[in-house]
């Protein structure tokens, strides 16, 4: 058991976990496949929508390797419909708990 709480956006995914995971989510009515998208920093992917409680989710995946290169929700519906959040992912790796307090990158300067 660990001390530390569960964090999704820290959780790494193998190759074979993330093709496990895009099969699944494949097979769910609510997810809906938009096609070809290129993210904000230019990286071309295929995006997939959720709408859900006056909010599109929407989610773009690398093609080749199935890893998320970013996610954003916009809110459709009520007083200020707009743009909520944009989460980009620029790298991914996976740290051993000792890693975890130095900043991305601090090891290898």
């Amino acid at each position: 058991m660990t001390d530390q709480p569960f964090n999704a956006s820290s959780q790494y995914l193998d190759q074979q976990q993330r093709a496990t995971t895009l099969r699944v989510l494949a097979t769910m009515p609510a997810i809906t496949y938009r096609g070809p998208h290129t993210d904000i920093v230019g990286r071309l992917g295929l995006a997939f929508d959720v709408v859900a409680g006056g909010s599109t989710s929407t989610v773009v995946i690398d093609q080749s390797t199935g890893e998320l290169l970013a996610a954003t929700e916009r809110i459709t519906s009520g007083f200020r419909p707009g743009l909520f959040s944009y989460v980009l992912i620029l790298g991914c790796g996976h740290a051993s708990t000792a890693d975890r307090t130095q900043p991305p990158g601090a090891a290898n300067r």
